[in-house]
Parts: C-alpha cells; sequence; structure tokens
C-alpha cells in the first residue's frame, strides 16, 4: 500500500493518498495489520493530504460543508459522469440511484448502472456517494460500511455548528474546490457517454479524469 497515509477520525481511520499534488483517494478502513503498518499522517505528509485531512476533521465536526481540495479521479467517461453529478448532490440532500439515473438523463431503467459508477467511486465524503440511496429510501451499500453511511447523513441533517460553519454551497455544485481541466480518457467497456466538453468543470483544482479503475465506494 505505497503512498498511502492513516489519519484517525470520529468515524474511524481513514487511508489517504495522492497523485501529483492531488487527493486522489479518501476512503474508511477497518483496523487491520496492514492498515495499522501504514504511516499515521504528520508534517512529513504531502500537503495536499494534511489539508484533506483538515477539511475532512472540520466536515465532521459540522464546522465545514463544502470542500476545496485538488482531485485526481480515474474512471470510464461514462462513470466520471455520474461523479459530476455526483458533486451536484448538495449538502444535506438525498437522491436515489433512479433519480439520479432520470437527471443524468439515461432514465430510470439505468439505475444498476449508475450504482455501479457511485460503487467505483475513490474518494468518499469527497465526492458524496453517501448521499445517494434506495428508491424507498433505505440505505444500500456503503465502502464505509452502513453504519458510518448512517452517520454522515445524521450529520448533514443536523443543524450546523457554531458561527464559524460554512453556509451550504450554492446549487449543489462547489463543493468539490475550483474548476479544473479534466483530460480525455479511453471509455471502457459498454461506456458509450462522451468525456465532458469545454475542458473546464468542478471537481477540483486541478483534477485529472484518466483510465478506468476498480476501486469501490
Amino acid at each position: 500500500m505505497s503512498g498511502w497515509w492513516r489519519f484517525s477520525t470520529r468515524l474511524g481511520p481513514v487511508l489517504l493518498r495522492a497523485r501529483g499534488e492531488a487527493l486522489s483517494d479518501l476512503r474508511f478502513e477497518a483496523v487491520s495489520a496492514a492498515a495499522l503498518e501504514l504511516p499515521q499522517l504528520d508534517a512529513t505528509a504531502p500537503a495536499v493530504l494534511r489539508e484533506a485531512a483538515r477539511q475532512l476533521d472540520e466536515y465532521l465536526g459540522a464546522r465545514r460543508r463544502a470542500f476545496e481540495l485538488p482531485l485526481h479521479v480515474e474512471g470510464s467517461a461514462f462513470e466520471r459522469r455520474v461523479w459530476q453529478a455526483l458533486a451536484g448532490i448538495g449538502h444535506g440532500r438525498r437522491i436515489s440511484y433512479a433519480a439520479l439515473a432520470v437527471e443524468l438523463g439515461l432514465g430510470a431503467g439505468h439505475a444498476r448502472a449508475v450504482a455501479r459508477a457511485v460503487g467505483a467511486n475513490s474518494l468518499l465524503v469527497v465526492v458524496a456517494c453517501h448521499r445517494v440511496v434506495g428508491s424507498d429510501g433505505a440505505l444500500r451499500g456503503y465502502a464505509g460500511g452502513l453504519e458510518r453511511k448512517r452517520a454522515l447523513l445524521e450529520l448533514e441533517s443536523a443543524p450546523r455548528a457554531g458561527p464559524g460553519a460554512q453556509p451550504a454551497p450554492r446549487g449543489g455544485r462547489e463543493n468539490l474546490g475550483r474548476p479544473c481541466v479534466f483530460s480525455r480518457a479511453p471509455p471502457g467497456p459498454g461506456c458509450a457517454q462522451p468525456a465532458p466538453r469545454g475542458g473546464r468543470e468542478n471537481l477540483g483544482r486541478p483534477c485529472v479524469f484518466s483510465k478506468p479503475r476498480t476501486e469501490a465506494c
């Protein structure tokens, strides 16, 4: 697990990894021998990971609603499109997989394909896949565990803490930092959606979308 750092939070240990000067992975990890051998996040860790840890601590303490981090995410064109939609789910909002598919213009029948793409998200909390639930409102799978998913949703539904807390981002699409440039990647099998055009999107500063990956959300 080269390049990974461990950070303790209110919801248990989090593993972080950077690619260049951007955050590429954030996941919750059960206590294991391999995880315990990872270096604890300290002053020698990459600056972006220290900043990610600081913002995550503020978020979990109900003092932050919007993340402002440079991100590097890898996936097919279709996965990138779904992750972009996740960026539009505002703080405290919940949406079903079917409704998310409809928002993407795919129709509710594509809910399973959307769910698979949501599940490939490697940046838990920052790219808020925990806000996607079943059509009946029930919690579905989450790489961090359903108890953590429930805790995150309860946190977002609670009143914000203190006068210094950040307001919810307008329209839900400001919670992943400033605009950035995407790189076009070869789509994976069955991914017919084109890469975003125009080059400027809102998943970090700077972030790069490239080849498919298999990380699970």
